[in-house]
């Protein structure tokens, strides 16, 4: 199920087209993730994300908000999880979209009087 789950996430991410090398960047980090070398996905990957590529903020996004549970050796960081994953969103990207509604959703109930 893991595999199937990453090897999803990899083939919807690696669809739309970034300019540059943002590009290359995503394509190294999608290759060390079809690998399982997740630590080795992160440098290219944050990368990607900083200039821009949703689809790397996305699956940064991801990868850091669920952290040893599904990609080992990556440390879970949810607050820079759901930063990155609201910066894929504000660019149209639904799936981020979701997740961050999901997590305010989750918040404000949290924090509601029982």
């Amino acid at each position: 199920m893991r595999s199937m789950y990453i090897g999803a996430l990899a083939i919807v991410a690696s669809t739309a087209m970034v300019p540059g090398h943002a590009a290359d960047d995503f394509d190294r980090a999608i290759t060390a993730i079809e690998a399982y070398d997740y630590p080795r996905a992160l440098p290219p990957l944050r990368e990607a994300a900083s200039h821009g590529d949703r689809r790397a903020q996305r699956l940064l996004g991801f990868m850091l908000l669920h952290g040893e549970q599904l990609y080992r050796g990556i440390s879970a960081n949810p607050a820079e999880a759901v930063a990155w994953l609201r910066k894929a969103s504000a660019q149209g990207d639904e799936q981020a979209g979701w997740v961050v509604a999901r997590i305010d959703r989750s918040r404000v109930a949290s924090t509601a009087p029982r």
